[in-house]
């Protein structure tokens, strides 16, 4: 030590610098460029008191730098989803990586008939089973899909399946955005079910009685029940019109499923609350016995209509397409 000092260049610029040798060696910890570019580095060691360097061997390398980690970027299941059992079910998940693919991803899987040590009908950390994915045939390009083929016809009807997705590429970089193992973290659930259209079933009222009529600044709360047989994550939008036969104002509320919202198409009609609720129980993303609770007031602009007799009516429309519609005369 204090005899020869060791540089390192990045790209022929100095990043590390020592004169303290521990048994004949030096060690340094460098940071890697950020990106995917080729990147040299190279060490320089000279004697600090006029001592001869007769190194024979090539003292520079060439690195190809991957800095990026592999990221998960579309999938054929979605994060809650419904599908027909089948010999060859297929997970396909489609990843981004430079410069290069990973060689090999692991699917950790958990199927409700089969991985349920625990018996209380959710997914644990424990319970997950390792599968490989097949690779793209191409791991330079960048990006690729990676599959795996179930046999999910052990599983009954409503069975659940759910997974996500492990692994590094070259460089030691964890995917990103494949999902976890712990609650509601799956890159995918699935319901073994055949898809079914919504239905209304024509109850449900004011939650304090019937009304002849309806007075501008007085809050009301009606509840409508409906049934979504592939569950609540099924749903695209819920639909209530106060007054489906106006043709000035049909006093209209949409709950979106993307948002989980409501929002009033006019001004006549304040959402004071509103949300999708399980008739019974738990809202999980399978619960298909659901109900919309709304409360609001009316406005003092509502647009006289003469005689006419203002018809509740409620719509349902599903990811499939499959629409419900129902007029309410009991409200």
């Amino acid at each position: 030590a204090g005899d020869i000092a060791v540089r390192v260049f990045e790209n022929n610029e100095t990043v590390a610098n020592s004169t303290s040798l521990v048994n004949g060696s030096i060690s340094f910890n460098l940071l890697t460029p950020m990106g995917t570019l080729d990147t040299e580095y190279r060490v320089d060691v000279y004697a600090l008191h006029g001592q001869e360097n007769i190194s024979s061997i090539s003292l520079n390398r060439t690195f190809k730098v991957d800095s990026l980690a592999p990221m998960v970027i579309d999938q054929n299941i979605r994060r809650y989803d419904h599908l027909q059992s089948s010999l060859t079910q297929q997970i396909r998940i489609e990843v981004y990586d430079r410069p290069i693919l990973p060689d090999s991803l692991t699917l950790m899987l958990w199927r409700d008939w089969l991985d349920d040590h625990d018996f209380d009908g959710k997914p644990n950390v424990t319970e997950f089973t390792a599968f490989p994915f097949s690779p793209p045939s191409n791991v330079t390009q960048a990006q690729g899909n990676y599959t795996f083929i179930l046999d999910d016809t052990d599983g009954s009807s409503g069975g659940i399946v759910a997974g996500y997705v492990e692994g590094t590429d070259a460089a030691g970089n964890l995917i990103t955005r494949g999902g976890g193992s712990g609650i509601d973290q799956q890159l995918f659930t699935y319901q073994l079910a055949q898809e079914m259209p919504p239905w209304i079933l024509g109850e449900g009222g004011f939650m304090d009685g019937e009304h002849d009529w309806l007075h501008p600044a007085t809050e009301y709360e009606i509840s409508i029940p409906f049934t979504e047989p592939n569950g609540v994550s099924d749903l695209v939008e819920v639909r209530f019109q106060l007054a489906s036969n106006s043709v000035l104002d049909p006093l209209e509320v949409i709950w979106n499923a993307s948002s989980n919202r409501c929002n009033a198409t006019g001004l006549n009609l304040v959402v004071e609350s509103c949300n999708i609720r399980a008739r019974a129980g738990e809202l999980t993303p399978f619960m298909g016995d659901l109900e919309l609770r709304l409360e609001f007031t009316l406005d003092w602009g509502v647009p006289p209509e003469g005689d006419l007799r203002r018809a509740p009516a409620l719509t349902v429309i599903d990811r499939a397409g499959g629409e419900a519609w129902l007029e309410l005369p009991q409200l």
